[in-house]
């Protein structure tokens, strides 16, 4: 039986936009498949990282769950459990690492003060990942992804407990 499912319109693979910036539909343009990449991230358990009321966007767009373009970033990967070569730091002096394209192996520091095994991907700490122009993130439309760079996340995924009368 089926948990979850992904409804999506057709004219979301055609979906583009032209230089006023008025979203066309156009059946002879390259596929859009980002808005279903997108939308399958909601099945895997990912919550919008945009904000819901439209005042800004907290990744400038520069994420799959964002803007919809590039990949999904480290944080997501970690927290599906797809970060299979993440090393975890943990240190109070210097310390020098090396750093692969992420694209390539998923390639991950985590960085942290405190690190609690049993809160996993849910804590505060750091995400540090080498990102190239290449895979999901080369050639998007929005150039984010234009020049490879060190990219650091804090990351503050603490859970708390909230109780409501009601």
């Amino acid at each position: 039986s089926a948990n979850d499912y992904l409804w999506a319109s057709y004219e979301f693979l055609y979906e583009s936009y032209d230089a006023a910036g008025n979203t066309v539909y156009d059946d002879t343009s390259v596929m859009n498949t980002y808005t279903y990449i997108h939308e399958f991230g909601h099945i895997l358990g990912l919550d919008d990282y945009y904000d819901t009321a439209y005042i800004g966007e907290p990744m400038s767009g520069c994420d799959m769950m964002d803007g919809m373009t590039g990949d999904h970033n480290a944080y997501s990967k970690f927290n599906l459990g797809w970060l299979t070569t993440s090393r975890l730091v943990v240190t109070d002096s210097s310390v020098t690492l090396t750093l692969e394209d992420f694209s390539k192996n998923g390639d991950t520091i985590i960085l942290a003060n405190n690190w609690d095994e049993k809160l996993g991907a849910y804590q505060e700490y750091y995400v540090i990942v080498y990102y190239t122009n290449n895979g999901l993130n080369a050639g998007d439309e929005y150039g984010y992804f234009s020049r490879d760079g060190i990219v650091v996340y804090h990351i503050n995924s603490s859970l708390y407990k909230e109780e409501m009368d009601g």
